[in-house]
């Protein structure tokens, strides 16, 4: 049946909750074809592949206005991909049925791969970047409007285990040509650090500084992932985890993600001598990251709290937190700093700098686990071993 006289066939469609038009229309024609016309608040006629058919106003409160089709029928509900809201996690993973990485979001139905729906030269997060630019969107609306080819391959349970080629896994999510570092960014650290070194009052001044302290921390050759060893250093006694939120980070010093990263570190190395900041901070395995990328966007959240524990034989002995909102610095300095008369890569990670120090007696050993957390992220396994 076609639609008759009276209908809302070729009038103009109104602003819909303050989405534009453009981008709704993008992600419609992705799910259900050319449009031709839809309203809202009143019944319509839609010409789709299979025809006209009539569709009964869909009334969706305003806060979750982001990702839906306005207009579309009760009867035939919105694929979960289209409705996907608030923001997106990006994770790499390998799949030895391909045998290669692959690129997906995860939702709460699990990890569902992205690389082939989205023409992606390989399953890396800069080429997500590239092709989001040549279309013009941002990654996280390439996403919704392009969708997946499939329904979710794994559960994230299911991938979140020990590397063996094999079976699936997770992947380092980002593997940035260079990793740079924070320090003394929150309070907790800055007296931990006076409290460890020769040279305390060094400490003080740069936390009150204006410009921060900015450090090279790893190359990729250095960085593991999500249940791959960090290593400790075997000549130090007293070598730590350092939980911290990692800002990824493009060639515009724009901020397009969130990851989670341990910068390890040998605290008397550094406490002898500020000078061997280089030997406490970088060596084989001193960095983790994951276990997924959490897209920029201005619905991502701005805080983060971060948690870490560390098991031995299964037994938690120790336990801490902080927040972002902690913070000395706000992310934007530190990528400022970073970025002054400096060339950054097409994808650059800065870690921000830790508010959880253990105890002074506290010192990781070889078979220990560390698992670092933050709820929008996931969470970051990697045992230790000594390098």
């Amino acid at each position: 049946m076609a639609p008759g006289k009276g209908s809302n066939e070729g009038k103009v469609r109104p602003r819909a909750y303050g989405i534009s038009i453009a981008f709704e229309e993008l992600i419609a024609e992705a799910i259900l074809g050319p449009l031709v016309d839809f309203s809202v608040g009143a019944p319509c006629w839609h010409k789709c592949r299979g025809g006209w058919q009539r569709r009964e106003p869909l009334f969706i409160p305003m806060e979750r206005q982001f990702g839906f089709i306005v207009g579309l029928s009760r009867s035939k509900p919105v694929p979960k991909f289209a409705m996907l809201m608030g923001p997106v996690q990006i994770v790499r993973y390998w799949n030895p049925d391909v045998q290669k990485p692959v690129l997906g979001t995860v939702d709460a139905q699990g990890v569902t791969a992205l690389s082939e729906s989205l023409g992606l030269k390989d399953a890396s997060l800069e080429a997500l970047l590239s092709r989001a630019a040549e279309q013009k969107l941002s990654p996280r609306d390439l996403i919704l409007a392009v969708g997946p080819t499939h329904t979710a391959q794994f559960s994230l349970e299911e991938l979140d285990v020990f590397p063996d080629p094999a079976k699936p896994h997770l992947l380092q999510p980002v593997v940035p040509e260079e990793i740079w570092a924070s320090g003394v960014t929150y309070e907790r650290s800055r007296k931990a650090r006076e409290s460890e070194s020769v040279a305390a009052d060094i400490y003080e001044r740069v936390y009150d500084a204006v410009r921060p302290e900015i450090f090279f921390k790893a190359t990729p050759s250095r960085c593991v992932g999500p249940n791959m060893a960090v290593g400790i250093r075997r000549d130090s006694q007293w070598s730590v985890p350092e939980p911290e939120l990692a800002l990824v980070i493009d060639a515009h010093l724009q901020i397009v993600g969130f990851t989670l990263g341990n910068d390890m570190s040998s605290r008397d190395i550094e406490g002898e001598n500020p000078l061997y900041l280089p030997q406490a901070k970088v060596f084989a395995a001193c960095c983790s990251l994951g276990p997924a990328v959490l897209l920029a966007h201005e619905d991502a959240p701005r805080e983060f709290s971060i948690s870490c524990r560390v098991l031995r034989s299964g037994k938690q002995v120790f336990q801490g937190e902080a927040s972002t909102r902690q913070m000395r610095r706000r992310f934007e300095d530190l990528v400022h700093y970073l970025g002054r008369c400096n060339f950054l890569a097409p994808i650059t990670v800065l870690l921000t700098g830790t508010g959880i120090v253990p105890p002074n007696e506290f010192a990781l050993q070889e078979g220990d686990l560390v698992e670092i957390s933050s709820p929008p992220i996931g969470i970051l396994r990697n045992p230790v071993k000594g390098v």
